[in-house]
């Protein structure tokens, strides 16, 4: 690299001379610039599965050349191409990204992938439609069937139904059946989901 002059020097037959310069510049390759993106960090919901993230080097360039090649690697795995997808676990991991170009020159930069944990959603308790019933004479306990199989968790399971009045258990499980007395009773449905969150419902 660096500026060289070649003289060129000519003499005629009558014994004239003349000189020419060129001046020749040698410039040196210029390396590729990689670029690996914006930092990302992303939630992934219960039960917390490794969560495909997308990789993208669009931005990398080459001011007097082309890139060739564009390799991702992070700690336990890899992959190629501009643009990539990789699976990541709940955690922070960093990304390199290598790029090559025409001439073999490379250029790296790093981009950070963190996955949280998505926060819990809790449970909807759903202790079904309100009931009214008759009982005949002499107005015995009547068997109620209670009903929350409409309870839903959006993020997970629900892992335990309890059913009660007043504040005293009378039966636990998705449905239940209940003696009950002439009159108006509330009963109220408490469910809990697989990470302990609740969810109340009431029927009448």
């Amino acid at each position: 690299m660096g500026l060289d002059t070649l003289t060129l020097a000519c003499a005629d037959v009558y014994g004239d001379t003349g000189t020419v310069e060129v001046n020749i510049t040698a410039q040196q390759d210029l390396a590729p610039i990689s670029d690996a993106g914006d930092d990302q960090t992303v939630e992934v919901p219960s039960p917390y599965d490794p969560l495909e993230v997308a990789l993208d080097g669009s931005g990398s360039s080459d001011s007097d050349g082309t890139i060739a090649n564009w390799e991702w690697t992070w700690t336990g795995g890899s992959a190629s191409g501009e643009t990539a997808t990789a699976s990541f676990s709940v955690g922070v991991h960093t990304v390199t990204l290598t790029v090559t170009e025409d001439d073999g020159d490379t250029g790296t930069d790093e981009v950070t992938i963190t996955v949280n944990e998505a926060p819990n959603v809790g449970p909807v308790a759903d202790a079904g439609d309100d009931q009214t019933l008759e009982v005949p004479y002499p107005y015995d306990p009547a068997n109620v069937t209670l009903d929350g199989s409409g309870s839903s968790d959006e993020d997970g399971t629900i892992e335990t139904y309890n059913w009660s009045e007043n504040n005293i258990g009378i039966g636990s499980g998705v449905s239940a059946t209940v003696s009950l007395g002439v009159g108006t009773h509330t009963i109220m449905l408490t469910v809990f989901d697989d990470d302990g969150a609740t969810g109340i419902d009431e029927v009448t």
